[in-house]
């Protein structure tokens, strides 16, 4: 199966890897090229981008994906607008690695859309889940 991570610090890192090790494609994502070169031999694809950035998320495989991960921590804000966006772009399966109060106006899913959140999961937990 194929995923997509938004997020490469500590858990998305972990799940991505995870992932690429039980042999699934992944593409991991994040906005620090430091981290994404850190991780290009670990991970399937790694590629630097703002997850915020509709033309840059645009650009990944999002239809072929059998989930997205977004797996940002450290940026509330960042989080909540890039599970909007994969919303606007019609995703049909995000999972949500960090719940947040104000997640609630963008957590419901629209037709085939669903939204999940991994709250305080493992990245093996929330591996096997989402397969």
């Amino acid at each position: 199966m194929k995923y997509i991570v938004l997020g490469l610090g500590h858990f998305g890192r972990s799940l991505g890897v995870h992932l690429t090790e039980l042999g699934h494609e992944v593409i991991g994502a994040d906005r620090k090229l430091s981290i994404v070169e850190q991780l290009k031999d670990k991970i399937t694809h790694t590629v630097c981008l703002d997850t915020t950035d509709r033309e840059a998320v645009s650009s990944l495989p999002l239809k072929d994906a059998h989930a997205v991960i977004v797996a940002i921590g450290e940026d509330e804000g960042a989080s909540l607008m890039t599970v909007a966006l994969l919303k606007q772009l019609k995703v049909k399966r995000i999972i949500g690695a960090y719940c947040f109060r104000a997640s609630k106006n963008c957590s419901g899913g629209n037709g085939n859309q669903r939204v999940y959140y991994a709250r305080r999961r493992s990245r093996r937990a929330t591996s096997h889940a989402i397969g």
